[in-house]
């Protein structure tokens, strides 16, 4: 029973942690508050969030449900210092809530883990993961700065932008000075397209920690965000050299563990990207490649190499990374209309007039998809229906594609 009570005074001083300087007299007012509570939260109703003190309004912001609450106030009751205002529990009593907060909190995150670390095709459930992570952080789990990291690397993906810069600095607070603390606080200054905060986060992270591959990771994804791709491509290799070597400090795991964090693969994906963007096709091919060796049922990737392909008028290469594309289920317009294309350099118009319709049925406006069936029906002689694609696609015009 004492190491329940310990865990839960453990968090609730580390709530206190990041409030600190505000001083002893504002955390004791918090504590007053929170007392004066009391009544609410034994009734399960919803706490005051409006009154924040400086100290645990941060807290309060949480949401945090009544059950989680309760248990960290009573373990808070094992501390003298706060002990005076606050009403007396068992410890007994204090084990049970706890517990009961333990099972809800702990499956909420081990299902966003799941839904955020990659699968199979390479795509992670950011929606639901971050549904998840919500629930794990308002249910007892306000001290797990990963949880609140993984939660902004998920809003962000979804464009939540004011969340996600919230939870990246919140993560940032209770890493510190570990290296997630720099690289939390360089994503939630990217996220606010503050450039220079951003490079001086990843920067100090570099520097700090020269061994982990993670820091040279954020570098490239800083300058391959600025478009910046040959820095990008330099700070991406040094990233698979040191995973090669497996540095790791602290606060790492093996890379291909950390969920929602950039996989081998992924990384293999970014610099490809880069690769490309400098027309070093070859090089792209070379990473894509890599790539689906270790994700072979990405179709993503298998359409990033045949676009690479296409550039070196490699449309044999290209039709069968198109079609194991296609086999996978992809519902991407531009999947097929580059599929269709490449058939048409191959004089296969049967099926690039196939495939060109399915770009069209997916993406009625894509005008680029008509030009080039218009074409297809006119090499098999059907000169009406050339005309009509052909009229179609002046119609829509050539910018509008998926």
């Amino acid at each position: 029973m004492r190491e329940i009570v310990n865990l839960t005074w453990g968090s609730f001083d580390n709530i206190l942690a990041t409030h600190r300087a505000s001083g002893p007299a504002s955390i004791h007012r918090a504590r007053d508050h929170l007392a004066a509570d009391w009544p609410q939260v034994e009734a399960g109703k919803t706490l005051n969030r409006e009154r924040d003190t400086g100290s645990l309004g941060r807290f309060l912001s949480m949401k945090t449900p009544p059950l989680v609450l309760y248990a960290i106030l009573l373990g808070a009751t094992a501390n003298p210092a706060f002990s005076d205002s606050l009403p007396p529990r068992s410890t007994a009593d204090a084990a049970h809530q706890l517990g009961q907060a333990a099972k809800v909190s702990s499956s909420y995150k081990e299902r966003a883990d799941r839904l955020l670390a990659e699968g199979p095709t390479g795509r992670p459930k950011y929606n639901e993961a971050f549904s998840d992570y919500q629930q794990y952080l308002n249910h007892g789990g306000g001290a797990d700065a990963d949880a609140w990291y993984h939660a902004a690397l998920c809003a962000a993906r979804l464009g939540r932008r004011k969340l996600s810069v919230d939870d990246f600095n919140h993560a940032a607070n209770l890493y510190g000075t570990k290296l997630n603390g720099y690289l939390s606080r360089c994503d939630a200054n990217l996220e606010t397209q503050d450039r220079d905060r951003a490079l001086q986060s990843v920067s100090d992270a570099c520097r700090l920690f020269p061994n982990e591959f993670r820091t040279y990771w954020r570098l490239g994804y800083f300058h391959h965000k600025y478009g910046e791709y040959k820095e990008a491509i330099a700070a991406y290799t040094t990233a698979l050299q040191k995973q090669a070597m497996g540095t790791a400090n602290d606060d790492s795991t093996l890379l291909e563990e950390l969920p929602g964090r950039p996989t081998l693969a992924r990384l293999y994906g970014l610099r490809a990207e880069c690769f490309y963007k400098t027309a070093n096709y070859n090089a792209a091919i070379a990473d894509c490649t890599k790539y689906i060796e270790l994700r072979p049922k990405s179709s993503a990737a298998l359409e990033a190499r045949a676009e690479a392909l296409i550039k070196l008028d490699d449309y044999a290469g290209a039709e069968r990374d198109l079609e194991q594309a296609v086999e996978l289920k992809t519902q991407r317009p531009r999947t097929y209309k580059q599929l269709g294309l490449c058939q048409v350099k191959l004089a296969k118009y049967n099926k690039a007039q196939t495939n060109l319709s399915k770009a069209v049925e997916l993406f009625p406006k894509y005008a680029e998809a008509y030009e080039l069936r218009g074409k297809v029906m006119e090499k098999l002689g059907n000169q009406l229906a050339a005309a009509r694609d052909s009229t179609k696609a002046i119609g829509l015009g050539l910018g509008d594609s998926p």
